[in-house]
């Protein structure tokens, strides 16, 4: 069904930019056609959409027995986080995933201490997804998961993915008392990332921060500390920690 949208309906999807209130209420935002079409068919809960009349006009059939919420051009723009409001935007229910099972062996399972950056993380757990990643957790410190520029950035992959937010201590002792004893860290000085191989066991991959690195308590638990070999002569100080995944995850996929 298809009805106007409220003021309060307004205040509540406006409300959702923050974290405080999507964790409070359970719902997130996908923003954009291509977002919410990923969306439709990933099995997530809808809670309501909100649309452009000539959006649910073109998309009745798919999206008309959800709530539906009608809205303006200049609504959107007030409700929406883009820089460039698109035409639709959904609410969702946030997946609650059940607890990680570290006791199977050969998973991939990636590790991020305080990445705060929406694009980043939103472009890391993509990158994740492309190279078979079981789970990625991240420290209470990042961004939070649902965040909509997240959502944006993960282009669909969040949906698909079991991602989780707790402390990564927490998540080292959970792995270790599973056996798990590949703890690998991308850090500045380490070893060539070449020097490390996989066979068939787990192998939990750490990526720290672009400013600040891995924190020091985690950085003592590593089992293996691994740089990405720069090229003679080059100056650049660090990678981006998106990129810095990738290529780390590419190494490790080779088993």
């Amino acid at each position: 069904m298809i009805r106007k949208a409220s003021r309060n309906d307004l205040a509540f999807i406006s409300g959702l930019h923050r974290s405080v209130n999507r964790r409070e209420q359970g719902l997130f935002l996908a923003e954009g056609e291509k977002t919410v079409a990923e969306l439709l068919g990933s099995g997530i809960e809808i809670h309501s959409i909100a649309c452009l009349n000539d959006y649910f006009d073109q998309n009745s059939a798919i999206i008309g027995h959800f709530e539906v919420l009608a809205v303006s051009e200049s609504e959107l723009g007030r409700i929406s986080t883009l820089t460039t409001p698109n035409r639709v935007l959904a609410i969702c229910k946030t997946p609650q995933h059940a607890e990680f099972d570290f006791q199977q062996v050969g998973q991939t399972v990636l590790l991020l201490d305080n990445i705060n950056d929406p694009g980043n993380m939103g472009t890391i757990i993509r990158t994740a997804e492309w190279f078979g990643v079981d789970a990625v957790f991240a420290s209470p410190g990042s961004v939070d998961f649902w965040n909509s520029k997240v959502v944006q950035a993960s282009m669909g992959s969040i949906f698909r993915m079991k991602v989780y937010q707790q402390p990564l201590l927490d998540v080292i002792s959970q792995a270790r008392n599973s056996r798990v004893q590949k703890i690998v860290g991308g850090v500045l000085g380490g070893d060539n990332m070449s020097s490390f191989s996989r066979q068939a066991e787990s192998v939990l991959l750490v990526v720290g921060s672009e400013s600040h690195g891995i924190s020091s308590e985690i950085l003592s638990s590593l089992s293996h500390k691994l740089s990405i070999p720069r090229a003679e002569g080059s100056q650049t100080e660090s990678l981006n920690a998106s990129v810095a995944s990738g290529i780390m995850l590419f190494h490790l996929s080779k088993k």
